[in-house]
């Protein structure tokens, strides 16, 4: 969200938009430019609608004639808002932030990166090479990698797709059992349950009992395989 600045909009107590008895002096250039000098030390220059004022602190503020104001601060930011209502924030650094009237916030960052904050809650994420992720407010999650887009739904079911196929990952089965800790599963094309040991990257069509259980078979398995030939011959004949 863009941060909040104080506004350094004149004081409209006049009709002139200014306060009169601030006035210092008052003075037209030969260009018809209305120069007025204030005792706070500000300055306020009026020509053809449009009126600037500066503040000794560097702060400026121009208001042209259809009511579009820019502010520019001295840090370097720079704060527009149109007569329409947008308002269109620039920092030094330059990322650029734009507030809709309808409440839409969209943050563009100097790599090319830009996030959007949408009114219903949702929110848009697209990095600097252009991969995209859009949280929903219905729980879902929907993330678009090259050729690739993942649908990610409320239960944790994860579809993938691609131009060449399209798979299941579950990492929250929609049936009641849960998947144990240190695995996630996929579905593959005949609709079986293939899990997979995130740790050990091994996988299986038998429900593992944990990960920690499956690596400690797959390390007595490679216990049994280092015996000597008579110790394994004599084990496997029992």
């Amino acid at each position: 969200m863009p941060r909040k600045r104080t506004s350094v909009r004149l004081a409209s107590s006049s009709g002139e938009g200014y306060d009169q008895t601030d006035v210092k002096s008052e003075r037209t250039t030969n260009d018809g430019t209305t120069i007025i000098q204030f005792h706070s030390g500000a300055t306020l220059q009026k020509k053809n609608g449009i009126q600037v004022m500066t503040w000794p602190d560097g702060r400026r503020l121009q208001t042209n004639a259809n009511g579009t104001t820019i502010e520019t601060f001295p840090d370097g930011t720079r704060i527009q808002i149109e007569a329409g209502g947008v308002q269109i924030e620039k920092k030094s650094d330059g990322t650029v932030t734009q507030t809709r009237p309808d409440g839409t916030v969209l943050t563009k960052k100097p790599d090319g990166s830009r996030i959007q904050h949408n009114l219903d809650g949702s929110i848009l994420r697209v990095d600097a090479n252009g991969n995209r992720k859009q949280w929903n407010t219905d729980g879902t999650e929907v993330e678009t990698i090259g050729s690739v887009q993942r649908i990610t739904s409320r239960n944790g079911q994860i579809v993938e797709m691609s131009a060449s196929r399209v798979s299941t990952i579950i990492r929250q089965p929609v049936t009641r059992e849960k998947i144990p800790e240190g695995y996630y599963a996929r579905l593959d094309h005949a609709g079986r349950i293939l899990y997979f040991n995130i740790k050990t990257q091994e996988s299986t069509y038998d429900r593992p009992r944990t990960a920690v259980g499956m690596e400690d078979d797959r390390k007595q398995r490679f216990s049994v395989l280092k015996l000597p030939n008579a110790v394994l011959t004599r084990t496997l004949s029992h």
